[in-house]
């Protein structure tokens, strides 16, 4: 492969002056309409205190919690506020089941779906909050944290939602020591539920 060189290139470069410190420098061809400054000290220098003028902002109004928000004018068709009134107030008829690109004939397992639910969802949630982020093992709070079932979501379908079925786990004690031995921790579990319940009904008489 021929080496490339500037060789035939040199007679194009320029010679301009800075817009900060005037002095004057030599810039490639490529850079001749874009170079404004010698070096860096001098572009920072330059725009120290300058004032970038931006396009008013839009104001809104959420389609599902009626919030007022504001958007630049590149989101104007912006509908919702957040995230989480997205998942909400967005159609999914157009990208799910049937309609979806990836659709296999309905193939994925009913209890996959009730796993990935928004009732389920929400009580893993529960389960984080009422024992305080904190995995119950390690007893570390903060860590990447996983709501498990104290007795197991296939075998007791009529337990799946209930809170005191719940414990709070940080990924790596779920997946190293409780995983596949779920029968041998079951009591310890259900004694931090109990210990919990009785702190908490003797902190109800204390306060009353």
């Amino acid at each position: 492969m021929k080496k490339f060189t500037w060789g035939k290139y040199k007679n194009l470069s320029r010679e301009i002056v800075c817009k900060h410190c005037k002095k004057s420098f030599i810039v490639d061809p490529c850079r001749l309409k874009t170079a404004k400054f010698c070096s860096m000290e001098c572009r920072n220098k330059a725009y120290v205190g300058r004032i970038f003028h931006t396009a008013p902002k839009i104001n809104k109004k959420c389609e599902v919690c009626e919030k007022e928000f504001s958007v630049p004018p590149s989101s104007k068709s912006r509908k919702f506020c957040c995230r989480k009134c997205q998942y909400i107030g967005q159609d999914r008829s157009k990208t799910s089941g049937k309609n979806h690109w990836n659709w296999n004939g309905g193939t994925t397992p009913a209890i996959d779906k009730l796993r990935k639910s928004t009732s389920q969802k929400k009580w893993a949630e529960d389960i984080k909050k009422i024992w305080d982020y904190t995995c119950q093992i390690c007893g570390i709070r903060g860590l990447i944290l996983n709501s498990n079932h104290i007795r197991r979501f296939a075998k007791y379908p009529d337990q799946r939602k209930d809170i005191i079925n719940g414990i709070c786990l940080c990924q790596s004690c779920h997946m190293t020591i409780v995983n596949r031995h779920e029968l041998e921790w079951e009591s310890y579990f259900d004694f931090c539920w109990t210990t919990k319940l009785m702190e908490q009904k003797n902190y109800d008489l204390y306060t009353a």
